[in-house]
């Protein structure tokens, strides 16, 4: 009997010992691991901003061969995480961007099969260059100054921007949608496109933080939101009052 009782005690002592040398190592390795994925965010946020510095420094000596391993979005680096992630999670989606640049880059490199604009002939040209494909389209809008903003801006040049995704909308058979506005016009092209979008469509609004911008919340839910990048939703908006909103930012290219 007290042969048994020793052997128990030491059964039992082991197991606790035991026990607690796997709560040590499991803590240990939590900690390793925490460490580790602290690392690799920082030096992700490094290598982000490096690239965008060292880009921006040989463009200015001339040099635009290394443009397409360097080019990142012009975003905060969160909202990059933010951005690519939400791609990643929905590559069945169609696709299409108003504005490109970096996150086209991303787009082509995930593997999207998407339909981009853009509102500068010159800098259409450069991102097909980097693309190696003609991938992205120019919006014919007269001549234009910074940032592809028309010089000349009337209804009929604000609506040809606005209305860049209509045969694409159209066209589309259940397929989910990603939007990103990161270009010309993004409060209209917001409200233009609300009638062809289903409630799980997504629309990527980026630099959110404007005032102007508000105002599609009128006809649209925020989702998520990393920095001034948001993720909409459509919602429920009277007609009479989105046609007033469109009125209003008719004119409006930002």
């Amino acid at each position: 009997m007290s042969y048994s009782f020793t052997v128990l005690l030491f059964v039992l002592n082991f197991s606790s010992s035991f026990f607690n040398i796997c709560v040590e190592i499991v803590g240990l390795y939590n900690i390793v691991y925490l460490f580790l994925k602290t690392i690799i965010i920082l030096l992700n946020n490094f290598f982000f901003h490096f690239k965008f510095r060292l880009k921006k420094y040989l463009n200015k000596l001339g040099i635009s061969f290394a443009d397409r391993a360097l080019m990142v979005p012009k975003m905060t680096y969160k909202e990059v995480c933010f951005f690519t992630d939400y791609l990643t999670e929905n590559l069945s989606a169609l696709y299409l961007e108003s504005g490109s640049g970096g996150s086209t880059l991303i787009a082509n490199f995930l593997g999207f099969k998407f339909h981009s604009y853009e509102t500068s002939e010159g800098y259409t040209a450069y991102m097909n260059q980097l693309l190696r494909a003609n991938k992205v389209t120019h919006v014919s809008v007269g001549k234009v100054q910074k940032y592809g903003r028309p010089i000349e801006v009337n209804p009929t040049i604000t609506h040809k921007i606005s209305s860049v995704f209509d045969a694409h909308l159209s066209k589309n058979m259940n397929q989910p949608v990603i939007i990103f506005l990161d270009g010309r016009c993004r409060v209209l092209t917001a409200l233009h496109i609300h009638a062809n979008l289903s409630d799980e469509d997504s629309v990527l609004v980026h630099d959110f933080t404007r005032l102007k911008y508000q105002d599609i919340l009128q006809a649209y839910q925020i989702i998520d939101q990393a920095d001034s990048l948001v993720l909409l939703q459509k919602k429920t908006i009277a007609n009479d009052v989105l046609q007033q909103l469109k009125k209003k930012y008719e004119l409006d290219i930002e």
